[in-house]
């Protein structure tokens, strides 16, 4: 079996969290360690990877027309696999999460840490509410 992570927001400290209710929305929680915090890594090719919620099986995708992100879309959870580039950045436990083939990056709104904060594409800037630190789950 895979193993699991959760996805650590380096400014806030939430974590990247598939909602219960609506099994759709990504936002940013404090940890529960839930399954529904959790994520697996299937490769697809280079450093491309799906990425799959442990909770509901579903994997990370974004709304609306995949072929025209922009900022602000949210990332979802998704029975459609997409294809997701996972950089490191300037510490080797810091990652980027671009969506696939795009300068768009996994960012949580303006980095807050309140429950529910969205998380969305936004352009790489390089700042800490769009890095991530992968720490395995304790399942």
């Amino acid at each position: 079996m895979a193993p699991t992570f959760v996805f650590k927001n380096l400014q806030s400290q939430t974590v990247a969290d598939l909602d219960t209710v609506s099994k759709k929305f990504v936002n940013g929680y404090p940890l529960s360690g839930n399954p529904n915090q959790q994520w697996s890594f299937e490769h697809d090719h280079d450093d491309y990877y799906f990425i799959k919620n442990a909770g509901f099986g579903e994997y990370l995708s974004i709304e609306g027309n995949l072929n025209n992100p922009h900022d602000g879309t949210r990332v979802i959870g998704s029975a459609q696999k997409q294809s997701w580039k996972v950089t490191t950045d300037n510490s080797p436990t810091h990652h980027r999460i671009f969506y696939r083939n795009t300068q768009f990056v996994v960012d949580l709104d303006r980095g807050l840490a309140a429950p529910g904060t969205p998380i969305q594409l936004w352009t790489s800037a390089g700042t800490p509410n769009q890095a991530w630190i992968f720490e395995v789950a304790n399942i």
